[in-house]
């Protein structure tokens, strides 16, 4: 299973780490173990995607979310453009704004 980010216009495939977790670049806490996908331990998957949801990184996320609630556009302007999908942005915004 390979998860990919892309990257100064182009799509790199994103390492899984020693535990064979895929860690989301774009979305923290987004946690996914590629061996327990693979081999349909769903109990395991949620289990690990439970530990990324409660981690820091995505605690402040989401308050950062909730924070500029008011301001949706510079949010997703902010996020689109760390994941460089600005072309899902422009959609994404002229539906939502």
């Amino acid at each position: 299973m390979d998860w990919f980010r892309l990257q100064a216009d182009e799509y790199v495939s994103l390492p899984t780490d020693e535990q064979g977790i895929i860690r989301s670049q774009v979305f923290p806490g987004l946690w996914l173990p590629v061996p327990a996908l693979l081999s349909g331990e769903m109990a395991t998957v949620l289990s690990v995607l439970q530990a990324g949801l409660a981690a820091t990184e995505h605690q402040e996320f989401m308050q950062k979310l909730n924070e500029n609630m008011g301001n949706r556009k510079q949010i997703c302007t902010e996020f689109f453009q760390k994941s460089n999908r600005s072309p899902i942005y422009n959609i994404f915004a002229k539906k939502r704004v």
